[in-house]
């Protein structure tokens, strides 16, 4: 068995750690609660599954690396140690390659951000959600006001140039008041990325079980205009929708995602895209440790319609959009023209705007992103 990725080709590689220490009943990722014995199985079969990449596949850079989840260090010290050690196999591309690794408040200790400046890595996202103990606790998350701080503190006294703060809204019965307050707060401890998302009631997560509801629809727009507003006063670029950063400090890995860029994802149910196929491997974590094969010797060719349709959906997310050269020199055709009802369509209703060479989302359009992105499904 072999595969070739082609010169020039750099993808993103995302590693998938399935563990978390408690279920929240919001989340709809795959995942599993924390065994020292599952643990180890995951280990082996990671190591298996990187390890035929490499013996199998032209020597290759990676662009970026991201471990996410689940919750990353719910791995004991050693066993995290051991994942980022397997991992170092993969060679960067740049100099100062972007290694980000999601992290929970309530497990963030020096001994972990030690480990990760060892093996380079330069970036900690930190999944706090809010700093209001009630909204933590609807969330079911384990760490609480004081644990925040305290996580936060012993990230911005590390050597990582970069962290990033997970944060949501949207939650039943909030209003623009309250997200003030709890940004107010977020404020306080400066960080230079934020990521905002709105509660969604996911299938088959226990909200949608207790038939809990986000804000009305109305009330949500709201909120996320004025949290739009409001992080632009404090000197942050909104990049991407749901994406906030202080100049310099904007997410390579997750940017590629949004341009169409390959990536490589490895651990159970992690998706892959490489050399225009989708694969993905099994959400089975006995099959996945029993046969670790990297779904990306099996990719399935996608055809070019769907690539165009793709590329717009992830373009589209980002606030400066796309190119039109660069739609025509990737696939040889003129957007306007292949998509010429849908975009007459969405600048009619000034959801979308051509400005400079580019097509863009309008502020009305990020607003409305599900119903502008729907048009090219």
């Amino acid at each position: 068995m072999s595969f070739n990725i082609p010169d020039g080709v750099y993808p993103s590689l995302y590693v998938h750690v399935p563990f978390c220490l408690k279920r929240c009943p919001y989340c709809a990722f795959y995942k599993r609660l924390w065994d020292p014995t599952l643990e180890k199985s995951y280990l082996d079969a990671l190591e298996k599954e990187v390890l035929s990449i490499q013996e199998n596949s032209s020597s290759f850079n990676i662009k970026s690396l991201f471990i996410g989840g689940g919750t990353p260090n719910s791995l004991t010290l050693p066993s995290f140690s051991r994942m980022l050690k397997i991992l170092s196999v993969f060679k960067g591309r740049f100099e100062v390659l972007e290694k980000t690794v999601e992290m929970n408040p309530e497990a963030v200790t020096p001994a972990y951000l030690r480990c990760l400046e060892t093996y380079g890595y330069t970036r900690v996202s930190l999944g706090i959600q809010s700093f209001d103990k009630n909204e933590l606790k609807l969330l079911g998350r384990i760490h609480n006001v004081k644990t925040i701080y305290k996580a936060v503190e012993i990230v911005k006294d590390s050597k990582l140039l970069s962290w990033n703060m997970d944060f949501m809204f949207g939650f039943p019965d909030s209003d623009w008041n309250g997200v003030r307050k709890s940004l107010d707060k977020a404020m306080e401890v400066d960080p230079p990325h934020i990521s905002l998302y709105a509660l969604t009631i996911e299938k088959g997560t226990l909200f949608e079980k207790h038939g809990i509801q986000p804000v009305v629809q109305e009330n949500d727009y709201r909120q996320y205009q004025n949290i739009c507003r409001y992080l632009k006063a404090k000197g942050y670029l909104h990049y991407e929708v749901s994406a906030f950063a202080k100049p310099g400090h904007e997410c390579s890995h997750n940017k590629n995602y949004w341009t169409y860029g390959d990536f490589i994802g490895v651990g159970p149910s992690a998706d892959s895209y490489l050399n225009g196929c989708h694969s993905k491997n099994t959400s089975n974590f006995s099959q996945y440790v029993k046969q670790p094969t990297p779904s990306i010797f099996k990719g399935k060719l996608i055809s070019d319609s769907q690539k165009k349709s793709e590329f717009i959906l992830s373009n589209l997310r980002l606030i400066s959009g796309f190119l039109l050269s660069t739609y025509r020199q990737r696939f040889g055709s003129d957007v306007l023209k292949d998509f010429e009802k849908e975009i007459e369509e969405l600048i009619g209703n000034r959801w979308l705007r051509l400005y400079k060479g580019r097509l863009q989302t309008t502020k009305k359009g990020l607003v409305m992103l599900n119903e502008v992105l729907i048009r090219f499904v």
